[in-house]
């Protein structure tokens, strides 16, 4: 009995193990980076675009430090990526197209944890499996 506990509590503690390693292999989210580098001569300072553009681009996070701008966003891959582009595309055209550089970000994965809980459960659901033994049926013969 104590090594199908033993055996049970394995399965419930390996069930959110496994769903997080899922999750990293089947991303729902990711996070998307880039950077803007304004010249000197530039018609607007990096805080003016910044704030243009956040009005325009809510799903997007831009951050203007001394000479550019940082734009982030999370979300699925397609809508994260179309959301920074189309932001960095508003700046350059706000800005006469005049930039120095452009500095692609890195996306890593981001995982969400829904296939953490998927995995606790069918954990648990094996746990109990092992736990509680079948009902021995008694079929009478006649």
């Amino acid at each position: 009995m104590l090594n199908s506990v033993k055996f049970a509590v394995l399965l419930v503690f390996l069930g959110p193990v496994i769903g997080l390693r899922v999750d990293m292999f089947f991303p729902s989210n990711v996070y998307v980076a880039d950077e803007l580098v304004l010249p000197a001569a530039s018609p607007h300072s990096a805080s003016e675009l910044a704030r243009m553009t956040r009005a325009d681009h809510q799903d997007v996070r831009v951050d203007a430090y001394k000479g550019s701008l940082s734009f982030s966003a999370t979300g699925s891959p397609d809508d994260a990526y179309r959301a920074v582009n189309l932001a960095n595309k508003a700046v350059i055209v706000a800005n006469n197209g005049k930039i120095k550089a452009r500095i692609f970000g890195t996306t890593p994965r981001v995982p969400s944890g829904r296939y953490a809980l998927i995995g606790l459960l069918a954990g648990i659901g094996a746990a109990i499996g092992f736990l509680v033994p079948p009902k021995r049926r008694v079929t009478g013969v006649l």
